[in-house]
């Protein structure tokens, strides 16, 4: 089953270089090789112009654009002028950032399909009610289906949690499905201080109940679906971008890093629970994959993209031996990260 998490890595990176390739091509940029993975290549055809090739390590990939570092003198004119580094500041923006909006775009859309093909959800069905909490003293049940609260339908586990830690220390009206009775219970959900997987405070409502486990598949109409994985897509990017910010302050420990091994740990794991569950995580992956491509580290397509506009704003190129320096100290972050990423891999596989 590791095939799956060499899947979803390869095509996460084919996906992110082919965004890069289409923005060149659109621009009439040159493309001199087109690769799924690193190292030696072990299949290749030329088309045209361009190399296409699959390599022997397929943990990533690249595009190699004519004219990226230096342009032969002995070519000619036209071709010069097609050449990346002859474009403009905005020209080389739309190419090298189209690699992780090519990310983005397909996340939400896989979304989109996941809320089509139907998600297995956690049923608003109770299956402890804990002592001495407003939940046991308004009268609820184990067994009881929460239908809606304050007059709003709820079809899932997730959006009752939500609705009472928002509501702390307010009156809410639940009502439930008893057998074949519906009851309507008033209660005040108790207001507790938590602490977030980001080390933050957050005063939320409890009112005492657990889920019962119980997973039903929900599935959405296209309009519907088209909102849920919009709503869905704007989460997964505020906790990255979040998670990252938290992580860079130390709030976030280190050993929650995690890399291709991890990855391919967790691909295995949702395949096996099914193909919703699969495709979410490939979602999941993309996103971190687009918002980690553009950070401003040298090497990265963020990376780039602050070199260009160092350069717009000083209006020359970058000298070649600062470039060189900014890129080696871009490299070694790179190693490192992906040296923590494995060294966390490793240990959490020897502490199964």
């Amino acid at each position: 089953m590791i095939i799956w998490g060499i899947l979803v890595l390869a095509l996460l990176v084919l996906v992110h270089e082919i965004g890069h390739f289409i923005a060149a091509r659109i621009l009439k940029i040159p493309v001199e090789v087109f690769s799924i993975g690193f190292g030696p290549p072990i299949a290749e055809f030329n088309s045209a112009f361009t190399k296409y090739r699959i390599s022997l390590i397929p943990l990533g990939g690249y595009v190699k654009l004519f004219g990226e570092e230096e342009v032969p003198e002995n070519v000619d004119t036209k071709l010069k002028k097609l050449a990346f580094k002859n474009r403009s500041y905005f020209e080389k923006m739309f190419v090298v950032l189209a690699g992780p909006l090519a990310n983005l775009i397909f996340a939400w859309i896989v979304l989109v399909l996941v809320h089509i093909l139907g998600f297995p959800m956690l049923t608003p069905t109770i299956g402890e009610v804990l002592k001495d909490t407003p939940a046991e003293k308004a009268g609820l049940k184990g067994g009881d289906i929460i239908v809606s609260i304050d007059n709003s339908e709820v079809d899932s586990w997730e959006k009752v949690a939500k609705y009472i830690q928002k509501n702390p220390n307010k009156t809410i009206n639940i009502v439930v499905l008893r057998g074949k009775e519906k009851l309507t219970f008033s209660l005040q959900p108790k207001e507790e201080t938590v602490q977030t997987i980001f080390g933050e405070k957050k005063r939320i409502g409890i009112i005492g109940i657990k889920p019962s486990g119980n997973f039903a598949i929900k599935r959405y109409p296209l309009t519907i679906a088209l909102v849920e994985a919009t709503k869905k897509f704007y989460d997964i990017v505020y906790i990255t971008v979040k998670g990252i910010v938290k992580l860079i302050e130390r709030v976030v420990p280190i050993e929650s890093i995690g890399g291709p091994i991890m990855i391919v740990q967790m691909a295995k794991e949702q395949a096996t629970q099914g193909g919703s569950y699969l495709l979410f995580f490939m979602s999941l992956i993309s996103i971190n994959l687009a918002i980690l491509n553009l950070l401003p580290i040298p090497v990265l397509d963020g990376g780039h993209a602050f070199i260009f506009t160092v350069e717009a704003i000083i209006r020359k190129p970058l000298d070649e031996k600062v470039k060189e320096t900014i890129s080696y100290f871009g490299l070694f972050i790179i190693l490192m990260i992906m040296i923590i990423a494995l060294y966390n891999d490793i240990t959490k596989l020897i502490a199964r």
